[in-house]
C-alpha cells in the first residue's frame, strides 16, 4: 500500500512527464509550422553564396555542401571573413529551442589519400564552433566525420566526399 507522500510524488511526476510531452510536441508544431519560411530564407541564403543544397522530399531538412577549400583560409583552420555572413545568416534562422537542429559532417575516405583527416575534423568543430557563438546552442548540433561511401548532400559534390573536399550542414525539424 502506498502512502500518501508517495503517492503525491508519483502524481507530481506523472504530471511534470506529460507537461515535457506537451511541451515538446508545441516545440515541433512552432517548428513544423515555421519551417517553409525558414527554409526559403535558407534557399535564398545558399543562392546568395552558390552553396548546393538538397531538399529532401518527404522529410523536413535541407542538406547544403560546403567546399573547405572555398570557406576556409590557406591554412585551412580559420573561416574566410566572405563566409562569415552567410553563417552567421544561417544561425539567426534556426535558434535554439525552435525544434531544429544541425548535423555538420565532414566526408573523406580511410586511409586518407589526398587529404588531411585532421585538419577535416577541425574544420567540421570549427563550423560548430562559430554557429554556436552566434546563437544555435551545441546542444542543438552535431558534429561528425564519415566516409565517404556515406555520403548524404547535393549530388553534385558527390565525387569530392571520398576527397575530404566537403563539409555538409543538414538542417532538420525535430
Amino acid at each position: 500500500m502506498a502512502r500518501k507522500g508517495e503517492m503525491q510524488r508519483q502524481g507530481w511526476t506523472f504530471r511534470l512527464g506529460w507537461g515535457l510531452l506537451l511541451a515538446l510536441a508545441v516545440q515541433a508544431l512552432a517548428a513544423s509550422d515555421l519551417w517553409p519560411e525558414r527554409s526559403r530564407a535558407v534557399l535564398v541564403l545558399a543562392g546568395e553564396f552558390q552553396v548546393p543544397v538538397e531538399q529532401a522530399e518527404g522529410e523536413r531538412a535541407l542538406t547544403l555542401a560546403l567546399d573547405p577549400q572555398e570557406v576556409f583560409d590557406a591554412r585551412g583552420e580559420t573561416i574566410r571573413p566572405a563566409w562569415l555572413g552567410f553563417l552567421r545568416g544561417l544561425a539567426s534562422q534556426f535558434q535554439p529551442g525552435s525544434g531544429f537542429r544541425l548535423v555538420i559532417t565532414g566526408y573523406g575516405d580511410r586511409p586518407a589519400k589526398g587529404y588531411n583527416p585532421v585538419l577535416l575534423g577541425k574544420r567540421v568543430r570549427a563550423l560548430q564552433t562559430f554557429l554556436a557563438e552566434n546563437g544555435l546552442a551545441m546542444t542543438w548540433s552535431r558534429a561528425e566525420v564519415r566516409e565517404g561511401d556515406a555520403y548524404e548532400g547535393p549530388a553534385e559534390m558527390l565525387d569530392e566526399a571520398c576527397c575530404g573536399k566537403v563539409i555538409t550542414l543538414k538542417l532538420v525539424v525535430s
